[in-house]
C-alpha cells in the first residue's frame, strides 16, 4: 500500500510541477506540499521484454518508465530499490540511444564491409542524432569494425573478381561510397 501511495504522490508531484510551470506560478502549486515531492524515483521492477530478450523495461515507483538495452542496464549496475535522479535517467536513455544505433550499425556491417560515410548516411536516414552517430562511428572504428582503407581494398578486389570496372569508374564508385 505504501509503495502505491509513493507512486501516486510522485505522479501528482510531476503533474503539479507541470501545472505550476504552465501557469507560471510555482508557489501556488497544488501538489507542492506532498512529502515525497523531492524524492528521486526508485526502481521497482526490471523486466525483460517479451519480444526482445536483449531489452528490459524499467519501472519507477511501480509505473513503467522507459526501456533499456540489457547491456546498458548491466554496465550501469541497475538494481531494484535503487533511486535514480533525472540526470541519471537522462544518461541511461542517452546510453540506450547509442547502443541501439551501434546495434543497427552492426546489422548493416554484417552483410558486407561499409565505409564510414555509408554507415553515417544509413544511421542518419533512421533519424539518429548526429552526436550519437559520431559516437557510434568512433566506437566501430576503435573496435576495428570500420576501416575505410580496408573497405576500399575489399571493394576493388570484389569488383575485379565479379564485375570488372575501369580505374575511373572504380574511383567514382569509391567516392560515392564516401572513401
Amino acid at each position: 500500500l505504501s509503495l502505491g501511495l509513493l507512486a501516486l504522490c510522485h505522479r501528482l508531484s510531476a503533474i503539479g510541477h507541470f501545472l505550476s510551470a504552465t501557469l507560471a506560478s510555482s508557489q501556488d502549486s497544488l501538489f507542492s506540499g506532498c512529502l515525497f515531492a523531492s524524492m528521486s524515483p526508485t526502481i521497482t521492477t526490471l523486466a525483460v521484454q517479451k519480444r526482445n530478450p536483449k531489452r528490459i523495461n524499467v519501472y519507477l515507483d511501480g509505473a513503467y518508465a522507459f526501456p533499456l538495452e540489457l547491456s546498458v542496464a548491466l554496465e550501469s549496475g541497475l538494481k531494484r530499490g535503487q533511486e535514480l535522479s533525472d540526470q541519471e535517467i537522462a544518461h541511461l536513455t542517452a546510453a540506450d540511444d547509442v547502443q541501439k544505433a551501434y546495434n543497427r550499425a552492426l546489422v548493416l556491417l554484417s552483410y558486407r564491409p561499409r565505409s564510414a560515410a555509408e554507415v553515417r548516411r544509413n544511421l542518419a536516414s533512421k533519424k539518429i542524432a548526429p552526436p550519437v552517430i559520431a559516437e557510434v562511428i568512433a566506437r566501430l572504428t576503435e573496435n576495428g569494425l570500420l576501416d575505410d582503407a580496408a573497405f576500399a581494398r575489399f571493394w576493388v578486389e570484389n569488383r575485379a573478381a565479379f564485375s570488372p570496372r575501369g580505374g575511373r569508374l572504380l574511383t567514382q564508385e569509391l567516392r560515392q561510397k564516401g572513401v
